[in-house]
């Protein structure tokens, strides 16, 4: 197999994008994906407006800079094309929702994203296995007390991926 070509990520391709979030969405709302990831057999199955699809969606595109409560309207908004304001869901029914979802749904999503982002791209490999760098960053927790790095503040280790620039990381003691 050939090494990823340089650039590669300066646009992602819309074809993929398309692909994977259609694989996402096919899994997010499978019987069987709900199953695995619900606390109890009874969370998740009556037709709510925070369904287990719509509360994985929402979080997925939560982003900073506004109340939860503002984020909330304003996705349900965009989902049901209104262009007026009308509170569908409160904070506390997120709240409640929450707990009946378990946290592994997002790490299925990703494992599932990430799997499909490699499977799609021919990256460097070695024996078979994707090439990796070893990742250390004392920068992120400054010079530490002696001002001259002598002195390890913090250290985190990490695998990092040279084609999808994605790191794994595994925190250790210092």
């Amino acid at each position: 197999m050939s090494p990823c070509p340089k650039g590669l990520f300066s646009h992602t391709p819309a074809p993929l994008v398309s692909q994977l979030l259609a694989q996402l969405s096919q899994t997010l709302n499978s019987a069987a994906f709900c199953e695995a990831h619900r606390v109890n057999p009874k969370d998740f199955t009556r037709k709510r407006c925070l369904s287990l699809p719509t509360v994985v969606a929402f979080f997925l595109q939560l982003g900073g800079g506004c109340s939860l409560q503002n984020a909330l309207d304003q996705f349900f908004m965009s989902l049901r094309g209104q262009a007026e304001f009308g509170r569908a869901v409160t904070k506390s029914a997120l709240s409640q929702a929450c707990k009946k979802l378990k946290a592994s749904a997002f790490s299925a999503l990703n494992r599932l994203w990430v799997e499909g982002w490699h499977a799609r791209f021919f990256c460097e490999r070695w024996c078979g296995l994707r090439v990796a760098r070893w990742a250390e960053n004392i920068n992120a927790y400054g010079l530490g007390p002696c001002r001259d790095g002598s002195v390890v503040m913090a250290r985190c280790l990490a695998l990092f991926s040279t084609a999808t620039r994605q790191l794994r990381v595994k925190p250790s003691a210092a």
